[in-house]
């Protein structure tokens, strides 16, 4: 079995297209149908058979398929890593928010035991740090989730729980509540990140709560942007408890019990992930740092 004929195999599939296939990996469309054989043969049942609309695969090249874009994955995987080995270097991630917290505690504890130069750091959205993760391209990540348990293929080596508070200028009526519900916040005008953003999704699916979708007057690209303008009483936010400490022009409305909002800051490593011995004494000192 060549790697190549899986990939062509997987490829055509997907777009239907031997002409498609030829183009994408620069060979002729006779070369695609010599894999598509290959694998034929090797397998001894059909495969995939041509139609008008494209290609239709039977039950083996559904399996096929599935297996095949497995295999090509973990071999992709494999030689980053494998390259990566001599490096003798930990690529670690961190999202703004859970950076913030708990990346000068890591940062001082490498420096402290003489590492800090084995350690690059990459800052990014949490969305894009899970990515890179799942893809090779990081080893380790510190981000935030709205989910508790660990995604898929990951293994979860720390995890804190924080809240979400409703953040109001203090000119605001509503900073008179010690809690609000989702409902009574209905009319009111909201103003949050980018769509996918974990502050978004927490938004949205807060309000859901109350039944209705969110009116928002602006899409801020940071916190900071969002806290200058709740202070301006431009409109509310849903925010992190620790982004917001210590502003006397805002003030943090607790959500009632049965709607609170948590979101989890995890470290997490991919199951597959093999160490070198440097990554392996980065990940010990990364399980034993205290977060204060």
């Amino acid at each position: 079995m060549q790697l190549a004929d899986l990939e062509y195999y997987i490829s055509l599939v997907e777009t239907g297209s031997y002409t498609t296939v030829a183009q994408r990996y620069g060979i002729s469309q006779p070369a695609v149908s010599r894999a598509i054989m290959r694998l034929t043969k090797q397998y001894e049942t059909e495969l995939l058979t041509r139609h008008r609309g494209g290609v239709v695969t039977s039950d083996a090249g559904k399996i096929l398929y599935k297996r095949a874009k497995q295999i090509v994955s973990l071999v992709g995987e494999t030689n980053q890593e494998v390259r990566h080995a001599g490096e003798q270097l930990l690529r670690l991630g961190y999202s703004t928010i859970a950076g913030n917290l708990w990346m000068p505690a890591i940062l001082t504890t490498f420096i402290q035991n003489g590492l800090i130069q084995r350690v690059h750091t990459v800052n990014d959205y949490s969305a894009n740090l899970w990515s890179m993760l799942t893809k090779g391209k990081l080893d380790a990540v510190v981000y935030s989730s709205l989910v508790a348990d660990a995604e898929r293929n990951m293994q979860v080596l720390r995890k804190q729980r924080q809240d979400f508070s409703i953040i109001v200028s203090t000119r605001n009526p509503i900073s008179n509540h010690e809690s609000v519900t989702a409902s009574e916040l209905r009319n009111e005008q909201f103003i949050t990140r980018r769509k996918g953003h974990l502050v978004r999704s927490a938004l949205e699916r807060y309000c859901s709560f109350g039944g209705f979708h969110p009116k928002i007057i602006y899409e801020a690209r940071d916190m900071d942007m969002i806290t200058h303008l709740v202070e301006r009483n431009l409109g509310i936010a849903l925010l992190m408890d620790v982004t917001v400490q210590g502003n006397p022009r805002i003030r943090k409305v607790r959500l009632r019990q049965d709607e609170q909002l948590h979101y989890f800051i995890k470290l997490a490593v991919r199951r597959s992930f093999i160490p070198n011995e440097i990554q392996s004494r980065c990940l010990t000192i990364l399980k034993q740092v205290r977060f204060d």
